[in-house]
């Protein structure tokens, strides 16, 4: 099942449904995922604060602040992943690892892809303001795929509203402990340094 990742990004955006059925009859394992998918798309946004910074003429801010980026979207999505079979068994639903790693990475692309917006400057309050509020509506695309993704896997009509509420709210409370920590974690990291 090769498939190119911007093929997989088209067909998550354009057809889900279907790139859902794809991926999660046979998903790869989350190593796989890991390389293909998610260090790439991830990279998006840390790239886009880095090349921001760097306009800025902050370079080591951007160096740190780029990476914590990168790790907060892979502490996400790694604890989506291994939370989502247990979430699942709350709901008398079984949701193998495989399962809940492809689901979370295709839940989880819309947000990757708004990363692009963080090029914007911070300085222009306006355009900051917008493109984060436009990185939120295009990661909240994320919830619709994830949805659609447990009526591929045949989770009870029934169990769908509230599971798809408790992965946001698990997703919710991970990336703003990773967030809070990855934020207070580079701030000592460029006090400490100096900054620049």
């Amino acid at each position: 099942m090769t498939v190119t990742l911007w093929r997989r990004i088209a067909d998550v955006l354009r057809a889900p449904t279907a790139r859902l059925q794809d991926e999660l009859a046979e998903p790869e394992s989350p190593v796989a995922l890991l390389t293909s998918v998610v260090l790439p798309l991830t990279a998006i946004r840390g790239l886009a604060v880095l090349v921001r910074s760097l306009f800025a003429g902050s370079v080591l801010a951007g160096l740190v602040l780029g990476a914590g980026n990168v790790v907060l979207q892979l502490g996400t999505w790694l604890g989506l992943g291994l939370v989502l079979p247990a979430l699942a068994r709350q709901f008398t639903v079984e949701l193998s690892d495989r399962r809940a790693f492809a689901l979370a990475t295709l839940a989880l692309t819309p947000m990757w892809l708004s990363g692009v917006l963080f090029l914007l400057p911070e300085d222009w309050f306006l355009a900051a303001l917008w493109s984060r509020i436009l990185a939120a509506a295009i990661s909240l695309y994320g919830v619709a795929i994830f949805f659609r993704g447990l009526v591929v896997l045949d989770v009870p009509r029934q169990v769908r509203p509230a599971l798809t509420a408790a992965a946001i709210g698990a997703t919710a409370v991970l990336y703003l402990v990773l967030f809070a920590a990855l934020g207070l974690t580079s701030n000592v990291i460029l006090l400490l340094s100096g900054g620049d």
